[in-house]
């Protein structure tokens, strides 16, 4: 994967959670990312969630 994001100068993006959310509150936080989101929002960034 290093070489492939290397090759194509593109990283898809990081989402960090809290890590004191309960795992069905991360699911819910990532399906709501990923429902009112597009894909290249997040391309080349690093992003904490739940948002302050």
């Amino acid at each position: 994967m290093k070489m492939l994001i290397r090759f194509i100068n593109v990283n898809p993006g990081i989402l960090i959670l809290n890590d004191k959310l309960t795992i069905g509150k991360t699911v819910d936080e990532l399906i709501l990312i990923a429902e009112v989101s597009f894909e290249v929002e997040y391309q080349d960034k690093i992003v904490h969630f739940p948002l302050p």
